[in-house]
């Protein structure tokens, strides 16, 4: 009893700062669950076909992850990007779409044969364009989106009578975007 007498106070503070350890083990807010996915590993330009070397592992927490987020490299790896993508964003595979993916709902993609050579070199996945008929002051489609530039046409445009863009347009306004192609009358403006 005596030794417990003597040693009262220290085994006092002890039991004080064992309380309080545990008790703030036990408010400690929970990490929240990681996820693994892929990222760029540095900014990468509209039109860029990804390599291994284009891609860099991140992980972040579940929620703040996209649903259709690139989780092997497989699914990024020789396929081309249709925007722009900056350093350490979340890959995804609206990223790299093509065909009937390159289209949003509600939208259409429609190829667009262009006039103005000068024009055609500067547009790349992730441009944005307005469309305008021929005689008419009002903008047919403002804002549409470039989702595609035949990769096989870039180096022959030089040699191509005219060259071809794949723009993403409201399907209310595609017949009208159709005709005007057709009767070559469909201007294109860069933003």
């Amino acid at each position: 009893m005596r030794v417990l007498r003597r040693r009262r106070r220290p085994l006092a503070a002890l039991a004080a700062f064992l309380a309080v350890f545990w008790g703030l083990g036990a408010v400690r807010t929970p990490v929240p669950p990681t996820v693994t996915v892929l990222a760029a590993a540095r900014d990468l330009p509209g039109g860029t076909t990804l390599a291994e070397a284009d891609v860099v592992e991140v992980r972040l927490p579940a929620e703040v992850v996209p649903a259709d987020a690139a989780t092997t490299p497989t699914a990024l790896v020789g396929r081309v990007l249709n925007g722009p993508v900056s350093a350490r964003s979340v890959l995804t595979a609206t990223d790299v779409a093509a065909g009937r993916e390159l289209a949003r709902p509600g939208h259409v993609v429609l190829a667009i044969p262009l006039g103005n050579r000068a024009l055609a070199s500067l547009l790349e996945p992730g441009a944005r364009v307005d469309l305008f008929v021929a005689g008419e002051a009002t903008a047919l489609a403002v804002d549409a989106r470039v989702v595609g530039v035949p990769e096989d046409q870039r180096a022959a445009w030089a040699a191509e009578p005219q060259p071809v863009v794949l723009v993403e347009l409201p399907a209310p306004a595609a017949p009208r975007a159709a005709a005007a192609v057709s009767q070559g009358g469909l201007s294109v403006a860069l933003h």
